[in-house]
């Protein structure tokens, strides 16, 4: 993310950040492949070099960002099904995505029991 906002690096470099975001991807950081995936929905250019738009590249990532678990990977997922982007278009994926998505949100904003620490129970 710095390569790609050019902060605490020399010049911005796209390239470099989809790089790495890619080594982040392949080691199984659900983030670096939902980044990843956005840079191919949308295109990014640093004015030197560019990640051009691929929809199909943009599936792969997102998809792997979703099985990673990645809330908003199963969201940019359920759409690219709904719309066949960069996948043929099925209605009943684009539902299980978005299914997945809400059950991940919901997981995460249900309240947790509290950790007691030196309590048996």
């Amino acid at each position: 993310m710095m390569y790609q906002a050019g902060k605490g690096t020399e010049n911005k470099d796209i390239q470099k950040a989809a790089k790495l975001l890619e080594t982040g991807c392949e080691g199984g950081d659900g983030t670096s492949c939902y980044n990843l995936g956005n840079y191919y929905i949308t295109g990014k250019d640093d004015g030197l070099l560019s990640v051009y738009r691929d929809m199909t590249k943009a599936f792969t990532f997102t998809k792997r960002g979703c099985d990673l678990g990645h809330m908003y990977a199963c969201a940019n997922l359920s759409q690219m099904y709904k719309r066949g982007e960069g996948t043929k278009q099925d209605d009943t994926l684009a539902a299980q995505y978005r299914k997945r998505a809400e059950n991940i949100h919901k997981s995460l904003t249900q309240p947790q029991p509290e950790i007691k620490f030196g309590q048996t129970s």
